[in-house]
């Protein structure tokens, strides 16, 4: 039994009930019940019985059969519950006199009085778990009259869950349980309540003899708000139908996964994300791409921090370890200076990614990355291919491999990879459109350069008024340049002195860094009379 030597069954469940009205508890079925069941059992003395069978039957509410080997639910909502008694004892619990915990590899519960723990353990502010969105893809409906489309519709469902899979920042519930909890009830709020999941993707079919139609919904599970939707309509042709279900399936997680996806612009959108302090809240990986949004210094600190606290709480967190990678080389493009070796600190948490595990798509992208840094252009093309191979329905990944292969020299690949994001997600990042300059000034088409120029729209930024001086000295705007130059001078007081090694550093094409230059001189920037400069930072 998990019974210390001083702790009754009385304190314990007076534990359990202070747990159970906790919010996080208190909005999950789920979480509860497994709780109180593995508790119960425990105390009861029955901790032998304390299987994956019998959590999925007793707490659960799985049929006698429930296989566990084919239906991981028991593991996965044993993590979820493993993280909300983490989160509980660093908020509402941290003065709680017993702490309850669920220990990794086991379901059976460990009850140990909170004076027992180091203090160091249980101050830490900083939530290193792996904690994911979760997705349940729930059968498509075939609302025609035609039930021989009943597989295409299943099918299309399972694909769409075998597929997402691959994006390692989603937690994906399996098919087989979806499927099972769908035929329980047809409430999608209560489907995700039961699934725990955070967020449903469904839809329907319908035919008649010429047409197929497919709707597809990404629906909150938290409130059934639609969040995205999209409708496909194609002949109705058998012969087709496989080419069909792989053109919408890469439609649809081109659209919902990833960078900029659905899922992640509606994570973004949490309570409190624009609080630098409230760490506590937010997994590392949250952190991350909060910082893809806003760029600045201070919640860029707050990433590197989270992960940082991530990988040396689980070192093995591959994708944890391929963002911190990312962002140590960010302190070079962004000019932050808080690391001493930025390219050999990413390196080495690149490898590292990559090492743990072969399948990060991520530890490749931040591989690209860095060996741009290093100016090694034939490693960084074989990270890119090896990226963009292990997902290409990632669609802010590709369109970030086409930044990279611009930067690299290799502008018409990169102009085609960043058309194709696009194309499949039009929610892109601001430094996609600077991919775009990069190409045009490479062509000398300054007008559509300054026209990609234009949707950055990020004046907080000192990319853009950098890129934007550049095109407009090359049209020969000199009011407009001299505009752009001393919102560049505000941003980067030291610009004259900066930007050659700033563009250099990761822009492998000499031709292209010297129309930037060129540009930015015609646009006033390092005249040998200084008055101008002066005036500008005034």
């Amino acid at each position: 039994m998990g019974l210390g030597e001083n702790l009754s069954e009385d304190k314990v469940r007076d534990q359990l009930t202070r747990i159970l009205s906790a919010p996080a508890f208190k909005g999950s079925g789920i979480l509860s019940g497994f709780l109180q069941f593995v508790v119960g059992e425990t105390l009861a003395g029955r901790e032998q019985e304390i299987k994956e069978y019998t959590i999925g039957i007793h707490a659960l509410a799985r049929h006698n059969d429930f296989n566990p080997q084919l239906d991981a639910i028991v593991r996965i909502h044993a993590g979820r519950l493993r993280r909300a008694l983490k989160e509980y004892y660093h908020e509402n619990g941290k003065n709680d006199p017993l702490v309850i915990e669920i220990p990794k590899g086991s379901y059976i519960p460990l009850f140990q009085s909170q004076n027992s723990i180091e203090t160091a353990e249980i101050n830490v502010r900083i939530l290193p778990g792996r904690n994911k969105p979760v997705v349940a893809v729930l059968p498509f409906r075939n609302i025609s009259k035609d039930s021989s489309r009943d597989f295409f519709a299943d099918g299309l469902a399972e694909q769409l869950s075998t597929e997402l899979t691959w994006f390692q920042d989603l937690s994906v519930i399996s098919y087989y349980s979806s499927r099972h909890v769908a035929g329980l009830t047809s409430d999608l709020k209560e489907a995700a309540r039961l699934l725990g999941s955070r967020y449903i993707l469904t839809g329907s079919i319908q035919n008649d003899k010429a047409h197929l139609r497919i709707g597809v919904q990404l629906i909150s599970g938290e409130n059934g708000e639609q969040l995205w939707a999209r409708s496909f309509e194609r002949n109705n042709t058998a012969t087709g139908l496989f080419e069909i279900q792989n053109e919408i399936v890469r439609n649809v997680l081109t659209a919902i996964g990833g960078y900029y996806g659905a899922i992640f612009r509606d994570v973004l959108k949490g309570p409190n994300i624009n609080n630098a302090n409230g760490m506590d809240t937010y997994d590392a990986i949250f952190w991350y791409y909060h910082f893809q949004k806003v760029y600045t210094s201070a919640i860029y600190q707050k990433a590197i921090n989270a992960l940082e606290a991530a990988v040396k709480a689980d070192p093995d967190y591959a994708l944890a370890w391929a963002m911190l990678g990312e962002l140590y080389m960010d302190d070079k493009v962004w000019e932050f200076k808080k690391m001493e070796n930025p390219r050999e600190e990413g390196l080495k948490c690149a490898r590292r990614a990559v090492s743990l595990d072969p399948a990060c798509q991520h530890g490749y992208q931040s591989l690209a990355w860095v060996y741009l840094f290093y100016h090694n252009k034939e490693e960084c093309l074989k990270a890119v291919d090896q990226c963009i191979a292990i997902n290409p329905n990632a669609s802010g990944i590709v369109g970030g491999m086409g930044f990279a292969l611009t930067c690299a020299g290799e502008f018409e690949r990169g102009f085609e990879l960043l058309n194709d994001s696009i194309e499949h997600n039009p929610y892109s990042p601001w430094w996609f459109n600077g991919g775009y300059v990069f190409y045009f000034l490479h062509k000398k088409n300054y007008r559509e350069a300054l026209r990609s120029a234009e949707k950055i729209n990020r004046p907080d930024l000192f990319w853009d008024p950098l890129l934007k001086a550049a095109i407009l000295g090359h049209l020969n705007r000199e009011e407009e340049a001299a505009g752009n130059l001393k919102l560049l001078y505000q941003l980067l007081p030291d610009a004259g002195n900066q930007v050659k090694n700033i563009i250099e550093s990761f822009l492998l094409s000499q031709d292209l860094n010297n129309e930037i230059l060129e540009g930015l001189k015609k646009a006033g920037l390092n005249r040998e009379q200084h008055r101008s400069a002066i005036e500008l930072r005034r």
